[in-house]
């Protein structure tokens, strides 16, 4: 990504949303190219979630880096250089680090309501079980009957189900908006 073509201090916005951060293999001259193009005065606006703050330990009374970016990546693929993939933070010969999944009962059955991923990357990579966690947490149950519905009709009913599914990133964004918009409570 460049942004050669943009005059300098031409902007009084600079705005990037949720995940672009995955996509990008030299934050620096990002952030670089974004003080160049920004007015004296111009504001970046960053909304940014789930993987940014893998690199964060949040568990003291300080935010501390555990991960920096630049440990990891620049990966290649056929699109595009990015990195964070889930091999970067799962390390299957470390199975006392594996994060619990949080489970719950509903309607007979016992959904997983997150860790989706880290359960499709466990049995990537050999795992018989997982550890899990009773999920207490109160959550529109009216939305995961919807999911479960959905899950029948593809024939889902578990993470191994999901392993021969896996789409690029750019068009599982497209298909759970959709899903999401097809969603009316």
């Amino acid at each position: 990504m460049t942004l050669d073509s943009i005059s300098d201090e031409e902007y009084n916005l600079v705005y990037t949303s949720n995940g672009v951060h995955v996509w990008i293999s030299d934050l620096s001259k990002m952030y670089g190219s974004f003080r160049r193009v920004l007015k004296p005065d111009g504001r970046y606006i960053m909304f940014e979630t789930h993987p940014f703050i893998r690199p964060f330990d949040a568990n003291g009374s300080e935010i501390k880096i555990k991960k920096p970016y630049t440990s990891t990546g620049p990966f290649v693929s056929s699109v595009t250089e990015y990195g964070w993939r889930i091999r970067d933070w799962f390390d299957p010969n470390d199975t006392e680090s594996f994060d619990p999944i949080p489970i719950k009962r509903f309607n007979e059955k016992t959904l997983m309501t997150d860790g989706h991923t880290r359960a499709v990357a466990a049995h990537l990579a050999g795992y018989d079980s997982v550890p899990v966690y009773w999920d207490e947490d109160e959550l529109d149950m009216r939305v995961y009957a919807m999911d479960i519905n959905w899950c029948d009709e593809e024939g889902i009913h578990s993470p191994i189900d999901l392993a021969g599914r896996i789409v690029p990133h750019k068009d599982y964004e497209r298909l759970w908006r959709k899903r999401c918009m097809e969603m009316i409570l």
